[in-house]
């Protein structure tokens, strides 16, 4: 099975027969597909689900492939979706004025299957190498800043409509400038790989480790308390101390961090990160290589 297989596609198309051939032949590809015949009924469709290509006839009744696509431009939750156009017009003014409406291909008709069906798999394979750069950190692997900000909010609404905890560990890799310098940034690539990869490996499924920037990290624990993710984040901490490195046989990495939970230290990103990386910070300054769950006052 390629990594396309199973997505959903939605075809609208007013031809019934062309309709019923063109869906048969993408599902026996390996493809979820629904239908539509015209573009007002794919809008109703849309409004329950949201598929992973859209394949559009440009000439329909009642709404057409055209109108279909400006509607779903000015939708914030649409825009993103591939949309190739189907059509039998062939004239080069009428190709250009389909793709400036930002579609992802145009395919004319009679339509040959396989041809279509190269199409779609291009163009998801192109989606999905997009919503990997934006979705994961291309160096460590794990989530980019953006993917773990966003499934750290769903956590929180999660959160305050169950009352169920949910714990965030803040990681920062000691003396990492230091590593760099005399290292270097090679080896502190290969640094940032294996702390993220360790980290990763010692969680739990649903659990999710994101890179925040520089040698930053967020470990996200939904069902946590805090005392529990203390004991995460220790494990992780002593994990990361003994990992060797063939290249610099001599160099320890440890990692600080800080522990914050909702609801008990609140219920908005912005207030977690910022109590998570007071620890964080208060772990540095109590001598590094330390994970610190709850804030002591200066004496």
């Amino acid at each position: 099975m390629n990594k396309v297989s199973g997505k959903r596609i939605l075809l609208v198309d007013d031809d019934r027969i062309s309709l019923g051939f063109i869906a048969a032949y993408l599902r026996r590809e390996g493809y979820e597909v629904d239908t539509s015949e015209n573009g007002e009924i794919a809008l109703e469709f849309l409004e329950e689900n949201i598929p992973h290509l859209i394949i559009c006839d440009v000439e329909m009744p009642v709404m057409g492939g055209k109108e279909l696509r400006k509607s779903l431009r000015n939708n914030s939750k649409f825009r993103l979706i591939p949309f190739i156009f189907l059509s039998g017009k062939t004239d080069a003014h009428d190709i250009i004025e389909g793709l400036n409406l930002g579609v992802d291909d145009y395919v004319t008709k009679p339509v040959s299957h396989v041809e279509l069906g190269a199409r779609a798999r291009a163009t998801l394979e192109r989606q999905a190498l997009y919503e990997d750069l934006l979705n994961y950190d291309h160096l460590t692997g794990v989530l980019s800043r953006r993917n773990i900000e966003s499934k750290l909010k769903d956590e929180l609404v999660r959160v305050k409509r169950y009352g169920r905890p949910f714990s965030l560990i803040m990681v920062d890799i000691d003396h990492f400038k230091k590593i760099n310098d005399r290292y270097g940034h090679l080896f502190g690539d290969l640094v940032l790989e294996k702390v993220a990869k360790n980290m990763s490996q010692k969680i739990r499924d649903v659990d999710y480790v994101g890179r925040m920037g520089g040698e930053e990290f967020v470990i996200g624990l939904p069902e946590t308390p805090r005392q529990a993710a203390f004991e995460v984040a220790e494990k992780v901490r002593k994990s990361i101390s003994e990992v060797t490195y063939e290249e610099n046989p001599e160099v320890r990495v440890t990692i600080s961090g800080g522990v914050s939970c909702a609801p008990d230290e609140g219920d908005q990103l912005n207030q977690l990160l910022e109590i998570a990386d007071k620890k964080l910070y208060q772990a540095k300054g109590d001598g590094r290589n330390r994970i610190i769950d709850e804030l002591t006052e200066p004496s």
